[in-house]
Formats: structure tokens, sequence, C-alpha cells
């Protein structure tokens, strides 16, 4: 009985089911004179979240506009940011809906996805090497 319930405690642990997710708590608001929708996500967990885009939808969900952003926007754990999705020509009087395309990292993976790379350094040629292409060819 105690093997039991030591397997079941590591596999509840090992599952993580509990974890909350940094992509739920987000909210919108439409700037009808600017002509631009601002959105503001909270990230009330201990992940990242990922940002790639974000849709604005009618009352009917039918899609008006989608925003791929070139680069994503990351919240880190415990933090709040806010972004804008512009566009002049939306009629912005039948937005109704919003989408955001978010997932989920851990810290790591964080770290992993925005270190600088590394650029790969070129050796230097010694002189001999040089003249002897240069006589020769490549």
């Amino acid at each position: 009985m105690k093997k039991l319930l030591g397997i079941l405690v590591l596999g509840l642990l090992w599952c993580n089911v509990g974890f909350a997710n940094p992509c739920d708590d987000w909210s919108w608001k439409i700037n009808k004179l600017g002509n631009f929708a601002n959105f503001t996500i909270e990230n009330k967990s201990d992940y990242v979240a990922k940002i790639t885009g974000a849709t604005i939808l009618t009352k009917g969900t039918k899609t008006m506009h989608t925003e791929k952003f070139i680069w994503p926007l990351y919240v880190k754990p415990f933090n709040k940011k806010e972004f804008k999705v512009k566009n002049s020509e939306l009629l912005w009087e039948l937005a109704g809906k919003a989408r955001i395309s978010c997932t989920s990292l851990t810290y790591a993976m964080y770290q992993l996805e925005t270190k600088p790379k590394k650029k790969k350094k070129e050796k230097k040629k010694s002189g001999a090497k040089t003249l002897i292409e240069k006589i020769f060819g490549n």
C-alpha cells in the first residue's frame, strides 16, 4: 500500500498537473481615436509567456486583422507588458473580440531562445599559406 501511495505521489509530482498558464490573464481595449488596440498581459506564473501575434475579430468571430510579430514578445514571470496593434484602415467599430498567439516557456527555454548567437571566427591564414594559394590557386 505504501508503494502504491508513493508511486501515485511521485506520478503527480512528475506530471506537474496544476501549473498556471501565463497566457490566460490578458485584456485589450480599442482606442478609436488612435486607430489601434492596446493589449495588456499580466504573467502571474513561474513560466515565461511568448507572444507571437494578435488577431482582431468581429463580434461574430470573423477575422478582421491578424498581426504576426517579427520578433516575439516575452513576458517574464510575475511581470506585466503592454503592446499595440495598429491599423488605420480597419473599421474599429466592428471589432468585438481579440486573440493572442501565446505559448508558455520555462525560464531555461527563454534563456536559450534569447541568447545571442556567437559568430564563428575565421582562422587567419599564415603568410606562407596565402602565398601558396596565390601561386597555385585555391
